[in-house]
């Protein structure tokens, strides 16, 4: 279906998503913030979508996507958070596993 690289700092987010998605089909290598992500994506590997907090400790999400971007231009987004942000496309925490992987769907498609 896909490879996603899923970047949250809240373990137990991160790790009910990464199980949602790969339970949906997904390969799924997780990142707990801006430099593991950024060291997921050196060694050569290509990612389908980049799904990230936007608040990270250290840098924020939309800093991160777009450095990710400059490597690989083909990359898509899809950003989530507990706070309102003017972020497209966007997935509002709390989600349930359907609004996320449709949301996911509708970002990789």
């Amino acid at each position: 279906m896909g490879s996603i690289l899923l970047v949250e700092d809240d373990d137990v987010i991160a790790g009910l998503v990464h199980e949602l998605l790969e339970l949906a089909g997904y390969d799924v290598v997780r990142a707990a913030g801006a430099g593991e992500a950024l060291a997921a994506c050196s060694n050569g590997a290509r990612f389908d979508l980049l799904v990230t907090d936007v608040v990270l400790p250290g840098a924020d999400g939309p800093a991160l996507a777009g450095e990710l971007q400059k490597r690989h231009p083909t990359l898509r987004v899809l950003f989530t958070s507990g706070h309102a942000a003017d972020l497209r496309p966007f997935l509002q925490k709390p989600f349930t596993a359907a609004e996320l992987t449709a949301a996911v769907s509708a970002a990789i498609a």
